[in-house]
């Protein structure tokens, strides 16, 4: 509810995630290496993404977007 300006595709099955950045920079996130089955990763485009826990999400979502 408090972030609905950002878009949230859910990524079931799968084990490798990759974002491109505007500047088509790659970023692969192995999720084998990441132990919160809850978490998720924040990624605006110009920045490398961000992985948050869900215990932490309005904090870490914020300062992401704000810096």
């Amino acid at each position: 509810k408090n972030w609905a300006v950002l878009s949230i595709i859910e990524s079931k099955n799968y084990r490798f995630l990759l974002f491109v950045s505007a500047d088509s920079t790659k970023h692969y996130i192995d999720l084998d290496t990441k132990k919160d089955a809850y978490g998720l990763f924040v990624f605006n485009g110009k920045k490398s993404p961000l992985f948050v826990d869900m215990t932490n999400v309005d904090t870490g979502i914020s300062f992401y977007l704000k810096e």
